[in-house]
């Protein structure tokens, strides 16, 4: 799992006082746990694409695919090969990616690949359609981090660590007498407004 803000970057918006000591291995644990409710909270992964090594995903031309584009169920940065279902590599003049133009942290990712009109390629496969068009790329949100999700990351990190302190018990469940459990907000209220542009919504040939 990454992380999205180091320590120093936490421990300099924190503020501490000069005298206090900072324990920076329960600091790189929080920020691990911040970026982690990130990622669960938007269901996508916002690592950059440098951090990461490319992977391959698998798509059938009968359920991911509607006419001639292709929809992908994870975010795609970049793409390195693109494979049909007959094992031809789709060349790079035969398709475009959608939404068209470059990926950047504000644009966000790609969703689909759609082969080109001209190309006269269709989505294929030989003799079984599952699993069988490849996808080897970058999946991830974008190729560097948003300044929102990091900004976010440092405040839910401050969140968590307040949380260490005994009078945060607004961030605490709360036991009642009669034994019912109040839990609190699940997370602040800016972090949310924060992230929600950037909670994924499916696309899907279905």
């Amino acid at each position: 799992m990454s992380s999205y803000i180091a320590t120093s970057d936490f421990t300099e918006f924190q503020d501490f006082d000069t005298d206090t000591v900072v324990d920076t291995t329960m600091m790189a644990a929080i920020i691990t746990r911040a970026s982690g409710l990130i990622d669960a909270y938007c269901g996508r992964i916002f690592t950059p694409a440098s951090d990461l090594t490319d992977a391959t995903r698998y798509y059938s031309p009968l359920e991911d695919v509607l006419d001639n584009t292709l929809f992908l169920d994870r975010d795609l940065a970049a793409a390195t090969t693109v494979t049909n279902g007959d094992g031809v590599v789709v060349a790079a003049s035969d398709r475009v990616f959608l939404p068209s133009g470059e990926i950047t942290a504000i644009s966000g990712p790609f969703y689909a690949i759609k082969l080109k009109a001209n190309s006269n390629l269709v989505w294929t496969y030989d003799s079984d359609s599952e699993n069988s068009i490849t996808v080897l790329g970058s999946w991830t949100y974008a190729l560097t981090t948003p300044d929102v999700i990091t900004h976010a990351c440092l405040r839910l990190a401050q969140w968590i660590y307040k949380q260490r302190s005994s009078d945060s018990v607004s961030d605490q469940p709360i036991v009642m007498t009669s034994g019912l459990t109040i839990m609190p907000a699940k997370l602040p209220a800016d972090v949310v407004d924060m992230l929600q542009p950037y909670r994924r919504v499916r696309i899907g040939a279905s």
